[in-house]
């Protein structure tokens, strides 16, 4: 039911003896493909500021990031 509320491009479910963990992300982090892993870590992306003045310093700074 998830799956069908929450439509995006990836998603993985994990699980272990101990812990079951279930991602579903818009972009994709890591891909595995037989022995072969590679890695996309999402870029853009910042935690919200405490003050309009420090989001306005974290919007500045994520558009100078390469």
């Amino acid at each position: 039911a998830l799956r069908r509320k929450q439509r995006v491009a990836h998603g993985a479910l994990i699980g272990t003896p101990d812990l079951n963990v279930l991602s579903l992300s818009p972009e994709l982090f890591f891909r595995r493909e037989g022995k072969h892993m590679s890695a996309r870590p999402m870029k853009g992306t910042a935690p919200r500021g405490r003050t309009p003045r420090e989001d306005a310093r974290l919007k500045t700074w994520l558009a100078m990031d390469e």
